[in-house]
């Protein structure tokens, strides 16, 4: 391929000998879209929760039925939908039986429903961790934004986006307790 594509070089337009000593192309950041890039990086971690709970609970299904609730611009886009049930294995077709067991993935401002059989036992204890794992980040969050160091002296951005870090784990570990109580 070196060679094909350094044949294809030299007949366009260029600077330089060889392709080989060529300098990278810099990107063109005008044209990034950064709230397209946030909803689909948001996108991946709720992929990333829900086969990491198929994968703890062993669900041989190939396709489990879901329910999806985001505030999330993607998720309530019918290719944001389509990308969620294709990369983590999902049917995402309506409502999910009552007397089914549930298993809920809970991920920023969005909750998804699984359907799965068994006596619903584990995925008690799996929000229970679930839960502890956002208090301790709610708490680790908390003592960073009352430390005066790191207020002072880190960029405003980096703050605020740890305010909204601090503020989705606060919804996360609410829809989380309401999970445990219901």
């Amino acid at each position: 391929m070196p060679f094909v594509t350094e044949e294809l070089w030299q007949r366009l337009p260029h600077e330089g000998e060889t392709i080989m000593y060529a300098a990278w192309p810099l990107p063109d950041e005008t044209i990034e879209d950064r709230g397209l890039m946030e909803e689909m990086a948001h996108l991946l971690d709720v992929v990333r929760e829900v086969r990491n709970l198929r994968q703890g609970s062993e669900q041989k299904a190939r396709r489990l039925p879901a329910e999806v609730t985001s505030a999330r611009r993607l998720l309530t886009e019918p290719v944001g939908r389509a990308y969620l049930a294709t990369l983590a294995g999902l049917e995402l077709n309506g409502k999910l039986p009552q007397d089914m067991p549930q298993s809920v993935v809970v991920v920023g401002n969005t909750t998804v429903r699984l359907g799965l059989p068994g006596d619903g036992g584990a995925e008690k204890q799996r929000h229970q961790g679930e839960l502890q794992r956002k208090l301790r980040e709610i708490e680790s969050i908390e003592a960073k934004l009352n430390n005066p160091d790191f207020t002072g002296k880190a960029p405003a951005a980096v703050v605020e986006r740890e305010r909204v870090r601090l503020t989705q784990a606060r919804q996360a570990a609410e829809r989380l307790q309401t999970l445990l109580d219901s």
